[in-house]
């Protein structure tokens, strides 16, 4: 892929991770929004559906940041010179 389509990539996950981080804010602040062990275990029982939703969202949230992350390596070490390489597999470094 090009260094473009590696970048909206990028920037459409970073939006979306965005979005889904409040979405499950949200989602918990209603589940859990009491003082107590006891009520807000009531709550969590009485938001249930929210909180199954809560744990959906958390999955996506962690594949959009695989994805991010996969996406923002392949724009930094991908072909062509460059003024910075970071992971440069020719540069060894040694501790001796």
């Amino acid at each position: 892929m090009t260094r473009a389509a590696n970048a909206r990539i990028a920037g459409f996950t970073y939006l979306f991770y965005a979005a889904i981080g409040i979405c499950l804010q949200l989602l918990m602040h209603r589940a859990t929004s009491v003082d107590g062990n006891a009520p807000t275990i009531a709550r969590i029982g009485e938001h249930a559906t929210d909180v199954r939703m809560a744990i959906l969202i958390t999955l996506l949230e962690c594949f959009s940041a695989l994805v991010l992350a996969v996406a923002l390596y392949r724009d930094h070490a991908g072909p062509g010179p460059r003024a910075c390489r970071c992971f440069d597999s020719r540069r060894r470094v040694n501790f001796s």
